[in-house]
């Protein structure tokens, strides 16, 4: 068994959720000793990326073409839309045979709702239709996903050939984490400390969630909220807290490598992690990975982020200020027994299961 697997995000040099799935695919496939090639056609290198977005059906072709001609793979992953469609333009019946594509959720809106004029011109509709009609298997990653894409292909009159659920869940040494009996060891302190990683930008929701966090200060809660990450809103964001004078009470601390959540992010330093996006998530696997530390999550109740929390389990679903503030004191008030709901509620999602429904 030899698995290919064609990407356009890899972690850590995006930093994007298809780059996650695509690291943590290989890592584990590894891990099963099964041979396992990356094609990242996305240059490593900043400055080459933005040469790359204009020319990126050229530069994926030509970065994909050697190895689908030798073509001596069991298994081609192809991670995202832009390897989808390149394999719609320059795949044989052969390759597409082989070919299992995972759907991370904004595919359907590029290519149909919300297409824009040079992806028309490239006519990414037809190639991409012609790839999803012919590859042997769709994974979508979450039943939210599987819902709006399925109803959207239906319309386009697409009918896949096999197609599954199947959450990328958390790789080898997230679910050992999980498994370790939590251990407790905090000061018994009032004031209630949250957390949010993830990149800083605008649809992850972090301008509504200081509004928020200001309705709570108002409503008497004594809060601490530290924030790792780094994008496109961390200016905006660091103005904001000047701007409020939260700066005692809202700490920018520094994007963290996924290797290393474990060592920062943990019940001993934080009650609850919270994350609001206000635009869709296909899943989010920070919630889960937070669920793994023993540390209950915050988030909106839509999305697929409905699946990756489970409600007064591993979390609760924001729903005012009020509320949250009443969940985060229970949290505070019974902490060791969220830290092992938490735990169980974790380890429902292995990246094992992920790789099973990608080779069977």
């Amino acid at each position: 068994m030899k698995v290919l697997i064609l990407t356009d995000e890899l972690y850590p040099y995006h930093i994007g959720g298809a780059g996650v799935v695509a690291s943590q695919t290989a890592q584990t496939l590894i891990g099963r000793n099964i041979p396992c090639t990356i094609m990242c056609s996305n240059p490593k290198k900043t400055l080459l990326r933005k040469l790359y977005n204009i020319l990126w059906p050229f530069w994926g072709a030509f970065t994909f073409i050697f190895s689908l001609i030798k073509n001596d793979n069991d298994v081609i992953l192809v991670n995202d839309l832009r390897s989808a469609y390149i394999l719609g333009v320059i795949g044989t019946k052969k390759i597409l045979n082989k070919v299992v594509y995972i759907v991370h959720g904004t595919e359907i809106d590029i290519v149909y709702k919300k297409r824009s004029k040079k992806n028309s011109l490239i006519l990414i509709s037809f190639f991409y239709s012609r790839f999803l009609s012919r590859c042997k298997k769709v994974i979508f990653v979450s039943q939210y996903v599987a819902s709006r894409t399925q109803n959207e292909l239906r319309q386009q009159g697409i009918k896949l050939k096999k197609e599954v659920v199947s959450y990328a869940g958390l790789n080898a040494d997230m679910l050992d984490f999980a498994m370790q009996i939590p251990v407790l060891n905090t000061k018994d302190v009032s004031t209630i400390r949250l957390v949010s990683f993830s990149r800083l930008e605008r649809r992850k929701g972090y301008l509504t969630m200081m509004t928020i966090f200001e309705a709570m200060l108002e409503r008497g809660a004594d809060l601490i909220w530290d924030i790792y990450g780094t994008g496109r809103l961390e200016s905006d964001i660091v103005k904001e807290i000047k701007d409020k004078g939260l700066e005692k009470r809202i700490r920018i601390k520094g994007m963290i490598d996924r290797g290393s959540i474990t060592s920062h992010i943990n019940p001993t330093n934080y009650d609850a992690y919270w994350l609001l996006p206000i635009e869709p998530e296909a899943f989010g696997l920070t919630f889960i990975e937070s669920a793994a530390i023993g540390l209950p999550a915050i988030g909106p109740m839509k999305y697929g982020i409905t699946e990756a929390i489970g409600n007064n389990v591993s979390g609760f679903f924001y729903e005012d200020p009020e509320k949250l503030v009443s969940d985060l004191e229970k949290i505070k008030a019974n902490k060791e027994y969220y830290m092992i709901t938490c735990k169980n509620w974790a380890l429902k999602f292995k990246a094992s299961n992920f790789i099973d429904d990608i080779l069977n």
